[in-house]
């Protein structure tokens, strides 16, 4: 697991004072996820408030809609770098070696905060007029890496989805095919 998020340019050796342990967790699927234990470096983060949507203000915003199209992202916090001075303060330790994140991990307690602040911006149009076929200004609801496009009419879906995807491909993010 180690050497795959190296292959893939999430994590790098490091020389770090820090060292979270680590341990394996079962997936659903039935294989294993690492996990690093940041309890200890939690406790002592400055705490990011950046809010969640309320479920039920998303729900509202869905009235009148007939056609959903969902979305997921490919590996959510992953896609979200780590600034360099702060990577150190990642660092987990494992039998053979340590290592640090370049991309935001799992289990950091300001990750959930972090995300939701790109995810956010990234679906923010650009433009100050807000365009009155979107849903409050936005062609997309996000819940974390959760996406909704929701539309009245298969052509205004279709819109909504085009201008969706500008906007996950102008801030890098990619989507989960799969899903």
């Amino acid at each position: 697991m180690v050497d795959e998020l190296l292959q893939n340019d999430i994590i790098e050796e490091s020389i770090s004072s820090y060292a979270s342990p680590i341990l394996l967790v079962s997936k659903k699927t039935g294989g294993q996820r690492l996990c690093v234990d940041y309890r200890a470096l939690n406790r002592r983060t400055l705490k990011d408030h950046f809010p969640l949507p309320l479920i039920e203000d998303q729900i509202d915003q869905l009235s009148g809609s007939k056609y959903f199209t969902c979305l997921d992202l490919t590996s959510g916090y992953y896609q979200i770098p780590v600034k360099a001075d702060c990577r150190h303060l990642t660092a987990f330790i494992t039998p053979n070696g340590l290592y640090q994140f370049k991309r935001v991990p799992f289990g950091l307690v300001n990750a959930p905060s972090v995300f939701q602040r790109t995810i956010t911006k990234a679906l923010a149009l650009k433009s100050p007029r807000i365009d009155p076929d979107n849903l409050i200004g936005k062609p997309a609801l996000a819940y974390m890496d959760d996406l909704i496009v929701a539309s009245k009419t298969f052509d205004e879906g279709l819109k909504k989805l085009e201008k969706t995807f500008d906007l996950l491909n102008g801030a890098n993010l990619t989507l989960n095919l799969k899903k």
